[in-house]
């Protein structure tokens, strides 16, 4: 099977590890990072061999039409590197069951982080200091901008998959309390992220 990999960050996402398991995985791999319509890629459209449809969006800025992928012959699935595939127009996939889904892992870490960045933002009223132009008469504005500590806080999470997870750890780690809701279970418990604090 081929897998067509269309991603402008390849260099800098890839790494030993994941280019070990796409060997493993016996994938015959073709990898075009310089960002150009799909149909320049005159590979994708020839031949009838299984193939696979691997896009970061930043290569269709956010954007995957029907037209785009609906003549790419022997398309068994396209995946999407990114948490979401809310930009692929799906009409044709779904009704060629062809199926579509993120890859697994992507960008955990750094969703994760970038959520409690901004828990950060609004526990110390960021947002306001932004607004008002960052005064900085700590005399005057102290308690204006004081905000609140968030060690002993609740975080409510939904859904355990990698990302919540991945915060709930986080939160956990910062001595938050953490309550949460998943729809299928999970290896983590309440008590397991709240013995770390």
């Amino acid at each position: 099977m081929k897998a067509f990999i269309f991603d402008p960050l390849w260099d800098k996402l890839i790494n030993s590890e994941l280019l070990e398991n796409l060997k493993n995985a016996g994938l015959e791999t073709t990898v075009v990072t310089e960002i150009a319509p799909l149909s320049s890629c005159k590979e994708l459209f020839e031949g009838d061999e299984e193939r696979l449809l691997c896009i970061n969006p930043d290569y269709v800025s956010w954007k995957l039409t029907a037209e785009d992928y609906k003549d790419i012959p022997g398309l068994k699935a396209i995946l999407s590197a990114a948490t979401s595939f809310s930009y692929i127009d799906t009409s044709f996939a779904d009704s060629n069951n062809i199926p579509i889904c993120n890859i697994r892992n992507f960008s955990t870490e750094a969703i994760a982080e970038w959520s409690i960045t901004m828990m950060f933002n609004v526990a110390r009223q960021i947002p306001r200091l932004i607004k008002d132009d960052f005064p900085m008469d700590f005399d005057k504005d102290f308690m204006k901008y004081q905000g609140i500590e968030l060690r002993g806080k609740k975080a409510g999470i939904i859904g355990l998959g990698h990302i919540g997870s991945a915060i709930a750890s986080i939160c956990a780690g910062l001595g938050m309390e953490v309550i949460y809701w998943s729809q299928s279970p999970n290896k983590m418990t309440i008590s397991m992220l709240n013995s770390t604090s």
